[in-house]
């Protein structure tokens, strides 16, 4: 899953949500030669010194087990 945002107040912020099914599918992703080629063009078009990731946990819905 891709979804790509930008902040109401500052719309020249982007937050991008990638979702993998697991680690392994992240680490492919990232190991991906399409990966490479989109870094560096993004790269190209950022104000700022570089792009980060930040690790989200989900919490369960209500209903489910943790």
């Amino acid at each position: 899953m891709f979804l790509a945002f930008t902040l109401a107040e500052q719309p020249r912020t982007y937050f991008v949500m990638e979702r993998y099914r697991d680690d392994n599918a992240f680490r492919q992703h990232m190991a991906a030669e399409y990966g490479h080629r989109f870094n560096a063009e993004i790269g190209k078009h950022i104000e700022g010194d570089t792009t980060s990731l930040t690790w989200l946990e989900e919490f369960p819905h209500q209903g489910e087990a943790a």
